[in-house]
């Protein structure tokens, strides 16, 4: 620093002795200091101490610097001396490959703030010392100063340049590519950029190759970006509206405000890019930014029905009653219609189900389902909400577990199955569908909850990694090898294999291999059964190969899922040719038959339901459901008397059944015995502490007495 601004009066000697110093004509120096006569010592006591800090004797500076600091007037050249004279003992301890010592020291420097550029010095001392001799051929010394450097200087792109470099030498690609993200976001330049996408490609990991394209147009803001070419060697091309899903998706909220902000400047009428904004702006916790948002936009999308439902939605995270009120005033004016008043009752729905009444929630939404001959994944996630709200987990589980079928790709529903899964109690099927969205969606903010669940769950379960967690941190890139090798790897060890098996599994459709697909699919499903896009696959490929089940076994949870669905999506005949189709196979295991049994009663192919129900019963399997669905194929056959015996039979052992009691009701009702029925309502109302036994218990007393209220 200059001797002005050392605080110093700048005569011809002392302004010699800077100019001296900072081209190190060292020897200069010293005889300068020797000539100079000055009744104030602080400046000859300043540049002594920074001429032995400079010939690196740091010991011997000491004392001169510690001199400084006895007068408080001397404050800045003090800080200065000492910070250079701190580098000085740093550089020392670095040289020795003390690195921790080192830098304990570098951030004591640092600390002191003495002048500007002294992080640039620290940098510039750690890249000089790392890359000489004694450091170069070891270098895991280099990485272990390079990272404590990043840690007190973490903005300086010579470092980061450096560290990725080294990273890459030694194979280190998953640090490499940590680091380049980082050089990339605090100096977004062309070449950082196109590092970021070679490094990424270096990895072998598709994720990141995506991830790393989208983070390079969203900085280059264009519509449609061709920036480089694919490993595969094609032209890769990133759909922006795609690329905004990707960037919310991972939580990269401020990246995406960026990006959106850019978009919006060049596409101000898009209506869709608009209520992509407001949301984010939701999800970012400024609604007040958001409601100004829609405000401004308001004379250009006024006739917009989709732009008066988001106003609304966005209201109700500040003014929930008025939200409420503007909805119901919506639907009560008669101007919507179709599709457009099916949003306005799903957003409805939302509404109730968030602030006011969980149950107006589902009774709107279970009406919606009712009309709709497509319902779609949102009206199945909000039933299911509103059903988990009212604790009632097996029915959230299954409105969730519909949603999850319509729309697999999305990772909400996933954590959604796996957190009813956990609040009903049952851990395994949680962990299940939590390791299905690790593997499905490793990016997500989903994903990171699973994971969360995923390592505090305590379990006595073997500590081999699982294949999800090592196809996210791959010891090698198996894409890099042919598949057919790929495949033989895989299935000599595929428990302890790197390879992700949703991705296998793909692999072995297209080389056609069948039969291993199908045993491979088999054994997957069996540990995994949350994957009903794969038990549909399964399901494919017996219809398609009908000669390669019979020599494989029968799994029986997919198929009981798949069964399910078709039933709770009156796709019953289908159900019914899938059983026949297993039926003629050598095994049919009895717990899969009794899957099918809810299809072939709605068909009345009721002597075959009976023969299943019968069968199980003799094995003793699930006896009072068994003994339930029998009973009601004698109502169906209007036996009422023996339907009545043996709902008798089941309330004797289980006296407080609410769903026995309420088919007891039913066919006394069909007998016309009205009385009898209404008692064992009023026992219901009297005994039954479930709000939604004793709802329906009240309604159907009003249906025997319609006069009273």
């Amino acid at each position: 620093m200059t001797p002005q601004q050392m605080g110093f009066e700048p005569s011809p000697e002392l302004m010699a002795v800077y100019h001296d110093l900072q081209a190190r004509n060292l020897i200069s120096v010293r005889v300068r200091l020797d000539r100079i006569r000055s009744p104030n010592p602080t400046p000859s006591t300043y540049y002594r101490a920074m001429l032995l800090v400079s010939l690196e004797q740091p010991e011997r500076a000491r004392p001169l610097v510690e001199s400084l600091g006895t007068y408080p007037e001397n404050r800045v050249p003090y800080l200065h001396a000492n910070a250079n004279l701190q580098l000085s003992l740093g550089k020392r301890a670095l040289q020795g490959k003390d690195v921790s010592r080192a830098f304990s020291i570098f951030q004591m420097a640092s600390n002191s703030k003495a002048y500007p550029l002294l992080n640039e010095e620290i940098t510039k001392i750690v890249l000089e010392t790392i890359q000489n001799p004694r450091f170069r051929y070891n270098p895991m010394e280099q990485l272990h100063a390079l990272d404590k450097c990043i840690q007190l200087v973490p903005d300086s792109p010579s470092v980061l340049r450096l560290a990725i470099q080294i990273n890459q030498e030694n194979n280190s690609i998953s640090e490499a590519l940590r680091l380049s993200k980082i050089l990339a976001r605090i100096e977004p330049l062309k070449e950082n950029l196109v590092s970021l996408v070679d490094v990424a490609k270096e990895s072998g990991l598709p994720h990141e190759i995506e991830n790393a394209l989208a983070f390079v147009n969203q900085k280059l803001l264009n519509q449609r970006v061709e920036f480089i070419s694919s490993p595969t060697g094609t032209r890769h091309f990133v759909d922006p509206d795609q690329m905004l899903k990707n960037l919310i998706h991972e939580g990269k909220l401020e990246e995406a405000r960026l990006y959106i902000e850019g978009r919006r400047s060049q596409s101000p009428d898009d209506l869709e890019l608009l209520i992509e904004h407001v949301r984010l702006l939701n999800k970012l916790g400024e609604v007040r930014s958001a409601l100004v948002l829609l405000q401004n936009n308001e004379s250009r999308f006024y006739n917009q029905i989709t732009f008066a439902l988001e106003r609304i939605a966005t209201l109700a995270l500040t003014s929930s009653a008025q939200a409420l009120e503007e909805i119901d005033s919506l639907l009560d004016s008669g101007s919507l219609y179709g599709q457009e008043r099916t949003k306005a009752e799903v957003l409805r729905a939302q509404l109730y189900l968030e602030y006011k009444d969980p149950d107006i929630a589902r009774q709107i939404l279970e009406s919606l389902i009712r009309a709709s001959s497509e319902p779609d994944d949102e009206m199945y996630f909000l039933l299911g909400a509103s059903h988990l709200k009212q604790q009632y987990f097996k029915l959230a589980e299954e409105s969730f577990f519909l949603a999850h079928k319509k729309a697999p790709d999305k990772p909400q529903y996933i954590l959604a199955l796996a957190n009813v899964a956990r609040l009903s109690g049952s851990n395994t099927r949680s962990s299940q569908w939590a390791k299905k969205l690790v593997l499905a969606h490793p990016q997500s903010l989903e994903a990171k909850k699973a994971n969360a669940f995923l390592n505090s769950r305590e379990t006595s379960e073997s500590t081999t990694p699982s294949p999800q967690i090592l196809a996210l941190s791959p010891a090698f890139s198996p894409e890099k090898l042919p598949d057919l090798l790929r495949i033989h790897l895989w299935m000599a060890d595929p428990k302890n294999s790197h390879e992700n098996p949703l991705i296998m599994f793909a692999i072995l459709e297209n080389q056609r291999h069948w039969d291993t697909l199908i045993l491979k699919l088999e054994e997957f499903l069996i540990d995994n059964p949350v994957y009903p896009e794969l038990e549909e696959k399964l399901a494919e490929l017996y219809q398609k190969y009908p000669g390669l089940p019979q020599k494989l076994r029968v799994p029986i949870q997919p198929y009981s899922q798949i069964v399910s669905i078709w039933n709770s999506s009156n796709q019953q005949d289908a159900a019914i040719d899938f059983f026949h189709f297993l039926n003629s196979l050598p095994e049919f295991p009895i717990q899969l038959k009794l899957a099918f049994v809810p299809a072939l009663m709605d068909k009345r192919q009721l002597n075959l339901s009976e023969d299943i129900l019968r069968e199980a019963l003799l094995l003793d399997i699930e006896t009072l459901k068994n003994y339930s669905e029998l009973a009601y194929i004698y109502f169906l056959r209007n036996d009422y008397s023996t339907a009545l015996q043996i709902y008798a039979q089941i309330l004797s052992l289980e006296p407080k059944n609410v769903g026995i009691l309420f088919k007891s009701a039913e066919v006394h009702r069909a007998m016309g015995n009205s009385e009898k029925a209404k008692e064992i309502y009023e026992e219901i109302l009297a005994t039954s502490q479930d709000d939604s036994a004793i709802r329906d218990a009240k309604f159907y007393l009003r249906s025997l007495n319609p006069g009273q209220g």
